[in-house]
């Protein structure tokens, strides 16, 4: 059979795209399903990804403009109203425009 890919990879989310790229990198004939007609939209999702897990990847710093916000920590807030804050010294998650880094 001709025009089949060696791959198929449901969803063009970030993680997705990434394996689809790496894995067109290497050769292989990937296509990419998803459910959606444009990558990124309709914007349903956060978009939070681990600032240590894309230094890992060797990803991080991101491209100008893909970063929305960068974030040191959380506010959790109970049902009965207590609230607990946590805060580190170096950035750990950050927002991406998840259209314009697919």
């Amino acid at each position: 059979m001709k025009n089949f890919a060696d791959v198929a990879v449901v969803g063009g989310g970030p993680c997705g795209s990434f394996c689809a790229l790496n894995m067109a990198k290497k050769g292989v004939n990937v296509t990419v399903f998803e459910e959606h007609s444009e990558i990124g939209v309709p914007y349903h999702c956060a978009g939070h990804l681990s600032i240590n897990s894309l230094k890992n990847l060797e990803l991080y710093p991101l491209p100008r403009g893909i970063i929305e916000n960068i974030f040191y920590g959380a506010k959790i807030y109970s049902p009965n109203g207590l609230e607990f804050s946590v805060r580190f010294a170096s950035a750990i998650t950050c927002a991406v425009n998840r259209a314009l880094l697919s």
